[in-house]
């Protein structure tokens, strides 16, 4: 049977008055289902030992005939779901009241299952929590109530399954709610009526850290966060490559949205700057040396690793090897800083990953043609026209982004410190590759040649590798910044426009509002239904079909200048129209690239900005 512990004041108490008083010791109560009575939480005989759980108990729920609550309940805390390869089941009913005054946990064992019905009523929790379990959390709001004052985590192990269904009813939240919270788990929300209240609070995450997936379908109802800041795919994406994905899926309601949208920065994941040692300052790992002949010189803006180069007889001379697996994710940058002291053909300035013989798909950065900048990945090798100059200081960076269709586009930028402009850019994609099953493998090293090719004669100020992808804007600030860049520094690029590949449905007869005011950055967009208010950036891709119309509503603006679109179906002889703009909205184009079926036709973007096309007097955009 529970006892109840009174408290050891009270006990004190009774002791110096010599009194006589029964002591009660707090346990965690059990259900049972034992009274036959068709599951009534407020009979006590359906407890362990016939005590019926109050406010200051902790209630289970693990097996037994559903728990039905048609009155008033308020206890400490609740756990459905406690016993493993059972189920646990608790229904609120019309006239019933659940109060917990601290946490609602779900599915708290292997195997175990945890469902939650709120069929009227109202129930009110301060935190919502799915362990570090293979268990099946589910939460099913027809009617009534729910309403949580502080933190929601959802969805925690990878091989768990959390679902959040909403068919009816107000869920509010006073604080925030995490789908897909860490450890590779997976937390789903689908909503198909009633109302989603966040207007105060913290964020809204669908996806937060961990390699979690957060996982957000909106069929019908009404969702309104206020305030609330929402992030769609990786709130705390960290350096060991837990990157995250968060998906937002629209095929009917209103999402009405007055706050900052966008998704998270990158991260650093790696930073060498040589100043003394081959200190990496995020992981606070040493790098190694092999060979010898290196020293450390005066940059001109700090201090730098010389490298004395090879002799291109089949064995390293001097190289540095920064260890294995150095790009974190798939959506990845690297940035280097450094000075060639001499030109010689297929000298490797840097290369992450691959085996150490030369195979393996590693991703370079070499010389080719003695002084043509060379990149040797993803796609092939890319080379320019372009001569670097001997003792001339470089920024070069390489990107990585995953294109939404199994492959990864990678952006390369060069550019002469001190100068305006890039000496070149090249921009590339390759199907059916990523960054973590090829070039994250492997030795990462600076200076390292292959076969009988010389070793790197060259001055390292500065190497990064970041969790990301930065965007333009942000390799242009880091660029700027320089190699010495500080904490602030390294913050305001982490923040200057990062892509990080998000997909948005607006479908068709779906209303989208990013609110008055407020960005909503997106790398894929799949378009119909109409964007009602705010700006909708798409960094990457629109995805179209023919015969599908997306509206932008007066005050809003949807941004295509970097986008590709893709259109799929056939279209007729008097063109596409994808995007129309009624009312003083706007469409701003032309995009970057059309890809389709595009022959001997246009595609028409409505609006007093945007004409794309092979029609004669259209400007054709196709590259």
């Amino acid at each position: 049977m529970s006892r109840r512990f009174k408290g050891i004041a009270a006990i004190s108490a009774a002791i110096s008055l010599g009194a006589m008083m029964p002591i009660e010791v707090l346990a965690d109560i059990a259900w049972t289902g034992a009274a036959g009575d068709g599951g009534n939480v407020l009979t006590p005989g359906n407890w362990d030992g016939g005590v019926a759980p109050g406010s200051s108990d902790n209630a289970s729920i693990g097996d037994a005939p559903v728990a039905v609550l048609g009155g008033s309940a308020a206890w400490t805390a609740l756990t459905i779901g406690t016993t493993t390869d059972k189920t646990g089941t608790l229904t609120v009913n019309s006239g019933g009241a659940l109060t917990l005054s601290s946490t609602l946990t779900f599915a708290n064992a292997a195997a175990s299952v945890g469902i939650l019905n709120v069929e009227g009523g109202s129930v009110t929790i301060q935190n919502l929590n799915t362990p570090n379990y293979a268990a099946t959390s589910t939460v099913n709001l027809v009617s009534g109530t729910f309403t949580i004052g502080n933190w929601a985590d959802w969805g925690r192990n990878a091989n768990g399954k959390a679902e959040f269904n909403q068919f009816g009813g107000t869920l509010t939240l006073k604080k925030g709610f995490q789908m897909g919270r860490d450890n590779n788990g997976t937390g789903t929300y689908n909503m198909s009526g009633g109302v989603l209240n966040g207007s105060s609070g913290d964020y809204f995450i669908v996806g937060r850290t961990g390699k979690s997936t957060g996982i957000f379908n909106l069929t019908e109802g009404t969702v309104n966060f206020g305030t609330k800041d929402v992030v769609i795919g990786g709130l705390d994406n960290d350096a060991n490559g837990k990157a995250t994905k968060g998906y937002f899926n629209q095929s009917g309601g209103t999402f009405a949205l007055s706050a900052s949208c966008d998704n998270a920065v990158a991260s650093l994941a790696h930073r060498w700057s040589f100043t003394s040692n081959l200190l990496d300052s995020v992981t606070r790992k040493y790098g190694v040396i092999d060979g010898s002949g290196s020293s450390y010189v005066d940059s001109g803006s700090g201090t730098a690793l010389r490298l004395p180069g090879g002799t291109g007889s089949k064995k390293k001379n001097c190289a540095v090897n920064l260890g294995n697996k150095k790009l974190p994710s798939n959506s990845a940058t690297i940035e280097a800083w450094v000075t060639l002291r001499e030109l010689r053909n297929w000298t490797r300035i840097f290369r992450i990953g691959g085996t150490d013989d030369g195979t393996g798909n590693p991703t370079t950065f070499l010389l080719n043609g003695s002084s043509m900048p060379s990149f040797d990945s993803v796609a092939g090798t890319q080379t320019s026209d372009k001569a670097l100059e001997k003792d001339a200081q470089y920024y070069v960076a390489i990107t990585f982004l995953p294109d939404g269709n199994g492959g990864v586009t990678s952006k390369k930028y060069i550019k002469k410190v001190g100068s305006n402009g890039y000496l070149w850019t090249n921009t590339t994609t390759r199907a059916n590759w990523s960054v973590a099953g090829n070039a994250a493998r492997g030795t990462s090293w600076l200076g390292y040649s292959d076969y009988n090719d010389y070793d790197a004669n060259a001055d390292y100020d500065e190497v990064r590798v970041w969790n990301g992808t930065l965007s333009d804007e942000a390799i242009a600030l880091s660029a700027a910044k320089g190699p010495d860049a500080t904490a602030e520094d390294i913050a305001e690029i982490a923040a200057s426009g990062t892509t990080v590949t998000r997909s948005l449905t607006i479908a068709a007869g779906a209303t989208l509002d990013v609110g008055a005011g407020n960005t909503l950055r997106q790398s894929v967009l799949n378009a119909g239904g109409t964007l009602a208010g705010g700006n909708l950036v798409v960094t990457e891709r629109v995805n179209a079909t023919v015969g599908e119309t997306m509206t932008v509503a007066s005050g809003a603006t949807l941004d295509l200048t970097d986008a590709e679109i893709a259109v799929t179906g056939e279209m007729p002889a008097n063109g596409c129209v994808i995007a129309t703009a009624p009312d003083g909205g706007i469409v701003t184009a032309p995009p970057r690239k059309l890809t389709g079926d595009l022959d001997g036709y246009w595609l028409y973007l409505k609006s007093n900005k945007a004409r794309i096309g092979k029609r004669p007097g259209m400007m054709l955009i196709i590259k």
